[in-house]
């Protein structure tokens, strides 16, 4: 989350659990907050949910530092994210269930 008086784009640090060397520092999307992360069933893709207006997703190439793609979800708040398939998953919150392919 955004520190009060900071700027607003936040970032995402991916590291090494055990080494804890840095692997990935991926920013310039997300405003406000990063709510939610999944790794794709590859581990080569991270699915991120955000706070902003339309709780905003994003899925990366985290090790090439690459914005795959974007969508805005709902005006309601995105709780959980989860891969169903190394293509599809699902984003759920309050009052909604959405599939993505």
């Amino acid at each position: 989350m955004a520190a009060k008086g900071k700027s607003k784009v936040i970032e995402i640090w991916v590291w090494d659990i055990e080494t804890k060397e840095v692997k990935s520092c991926l920013k310039g999307f997300h405003l406000r907050a990063v709510v939610s992360v999944a790794f794709s069933p590859s581990g080569k893709y991270l699915l991120t949910a955000g706070l902003d207006d339309d709780n905003s997703i994003a899925i990366y190439n985290w090790a090439n530092l690459r914005l795959i793609c974007t969508s805005k979800v709902d005006k309601s708040k995105v709780t959980c994210l989860v891969w169903t398939s190394k293509k599809t998953f699902v984003t759920c919150g309050v009052k909604h269930i959405k599939f993505w392919n």
